[in-house]
């Protein structure tokens, strides 16, 4: 739930969050956010290397947990559609038909298909991390 949160923040409120931490930067007040810069630079290398059918159709960010809208046939993020159904009239962005309980599903296959592609990053920049500080052990 919290990283549903923390996307939701990020996606809707990112540049307003930026100026209340700086402004209290300049105060001498201390924010720590739900995000890291190493979480944003991880997202940011993701981003580049992401096959097309993991990205939000609406947010076109990478999914946590993908959901089917029934009647569009298009995929969105669980933290989308979680925005989606607390608008005052729920309805699907894409055919505009009304949103209820019946209105989407899970994608497992497609969650497991993201987590495998996840771990194959960190696997690859771990071990990318592991050369690097190889290389610099060499050199002392």
């Amino acid at each position: 739930m919290a990283k549903t949160l923390s996307t939701i923040l990020k996606r809707d409120y990112s540049d307003d969050l930026d100026k209340i931490k700086t402004s209290a930067n300049q105060e001498g007040i201390h924010i720590l956010m739900f995000w890291s810069k190493e979480e944003e630079e991880e997202d940011n290398n993701q981003m580049t290397n992401c096959p097309e059918r993991f990205f939000d159709s609406v947010t076109m960010s990478v999914m946590e947990s993908p959901m089917l809208l029934n009647q569009s046939k298009v995929t969105v993020d669980e933290s989308t559609l979680a925005y989606l159904l607390l608008q005052k009239s729920p309805q699907c962005p894409f055919t505009r038909t009304p949103l209820g309980q019946d209105s989407f599903c899970f994608l497992l296959d497609l969650l497991e298909d993201i987590n495998a592609w996840r771990r194959s990053i960190k696997q690859g920049s771990s071990s990318h991390h592991n050369e690097k500080s190889e290389a610099v052990g060499e050199e002392a």
